[in-house]
């Protein structure tokens, strides 16, 4: 449970999501690379997101991520 609930089953998720995808339609195929970051807690949900991010937005590829001072 833990941070994959803190990101899952939160306003996190849909939020992140819904930016990335009017991201994409707004900017069209000139977005298909993604950065990823965080710290502490962040670090934590920003692995989840960055991973989530690849698996649901088949055409993303996550570029670069980076997280200190976190454990998962």
């Amino acid at each position: 449970h833990g941070f994959y609930t803190a990101y899952h089953n939160t306003t996190v998720r849909p939020a992140v999501l819904g930016a990335v995808k009017r991201a994409k339609k707004f900017y069209g195929e000139n977005i298909n690379t993604i950065m990823v970051t965080g710290h502490s807690m962040g670090g934590a949900m920003a692995a989840f997101c960055g991973l989530d991010l690849v698996v649901t937005i088949l055409d993303l590829k996550l570029t670069l991520f980076i997280c200190y001072g976190y454990v998962l």
